[in-house]
């Protein structure tokens, strides 16, 4: 015959409606278990740990057969109550800015009752975005100070959060002002005809700051249409030297050497080479009236008086053009022709 056992009392009784032995209705039993299981669950939803935890601590007395679970259902509770006691604190350490302790107290914590669980998680994920903030805005401050503006305008930018927002737009206007100043002192870099240095300026803050490329590029391509030049005048200059159009090669070179300072060591040697084999007649200026000696940095020879190993100031700079020979060009000599749009591409 089918027995049940009672759960209240441990025996075993024939009636599988009530026990024979303590007469405890067994639907009745398990029904006033469930109601007290729900009515725990709806405390624990409304945040009512402490009255919960009330009605959990007779369970196991009330309810004997499931009594390793009732205790457990307790150590959760407990557990629970612990829970909101450190999320209470982490809360009230984070509306003081302190989110590393809010963090801190949040760590490693999964609270029993979901809703719990899903609020001290939410709590611990703003206080550790908070957290990021605050490290990640110290260290764009750190690389402002440091003048890395490059890395200073990233991590400003990647800082969220009302947190520091008046703070970080002054930071910001700072850094395009270091920046701006950054380009400035390379521009400044060719005004001053340094152009390998400006050149180099230029090539690492496009790696800095893609966002000025396009500003950049312009002058990279200028310095690279300068040296484009460079390369077409000193080839004209050798073509011309090689034919033996030595006043127009010495012209060219000297030409080379004033625009290109920097490269002024490679055409040195030309110079001297041609030194004064390139000669050219003064009857061409027989129109201007006038010839100013010192501006072509040569010494007069007329009316009989030779300037050879006299001082420059004793030359008189300004001579009369009479010349006595008809004007005719140089014989080893073409007209120089140089293209005077390309030219102005690289005079700032």
């Amino acid at each position: 015959m089918t027995s049940k056992t009672c759960p209240k009392c441990n025996t075993k009784s024939e009636d599988l409606i009530v026990c024979t032995s303590c007469g405890l209705n067994f639907e009745e039993y398990e029904v006033a278990k469930q109601e007290k299981l729900g009515d725990i669950r709806t405390l624990l939803s409304e945040g009512k740990y402490v009255e919960a935890k009330q009605i959990a601590e007779k369970l196991p007395v009330q309810f004997p057969d499931n009594k390793t679970d009732f205790v457990l259902l307790l150590s959760n509770i407990n557990r629970d109550i612990s829970i909101v006691e450190k999320s209470n604190m982490a809360y009230a350490a984070y509306k003081e800015g302190d989110y590393k302790q809010a963090a801190f107290l949040l760590r490693n914590i999964k609270a029993f009752n979901p809703a719990l669980n899903e609020k001290v998680i939410g709590l611990r994920r703003k206080a550790e975005r908070q957290l990021q903030a605050e490290e990640t805005f110290r260290s764009a401050v750190a690389a402002f100070d440091d003048r890395k503006f490059a890395r200073a305008k990233q991590l400003f930018l990647e800082v969220h959060g009302a947190e520091h927002r008046d703070e970080i737009s002054e930071y910001l206007q700072k850094t395009e002002q270091a920046i701006r100043e950054i380009l400035d002192e390379a521009i400044g870099h060719i005004r001053n005809r340094q152009y390998k240095i400006a050149e180099n300026t230029f090539t690492k803050l496009k790696k800095d700051f893609p966002d000025l490329s396009g500003e950049i590029d312009d002058y990279l391509a200028l310095l690279a249409r300068r040296i484009e030049i460079k390369n077409n005048i000193i080839a004209a200059a050798r073509a011309a030297q090689q034919d033996e159009r030595l006043l127009e090669s010495k012209v060219l070179y000297s030409f080379l050497g004033q625009q290109f300072p920097e490269f002024y060591p490679l055409v040195q040697p030309h110079l001297e080479e041609i030194g004064t084999q390139a000669v050219t007649s003064l009857a061409e200026t027989e129109n201007s009236g006038k010839i100013d000696f010192a501006f072509l940095g040569l010494s007069d020879t007329f009316a009989g008086t030779h300037t050879t190993g006299t001082a420059p100031e004793d030359i008189n700079t300004i001579m009369p053009a009479e010349p006595n020979l008809p004007s005719k060009p140089d014989i080893a000599c073409s007209p120089v022709v140089i293209d005077v749009e390309g030219v102005a591409d690289f005079i700032f």
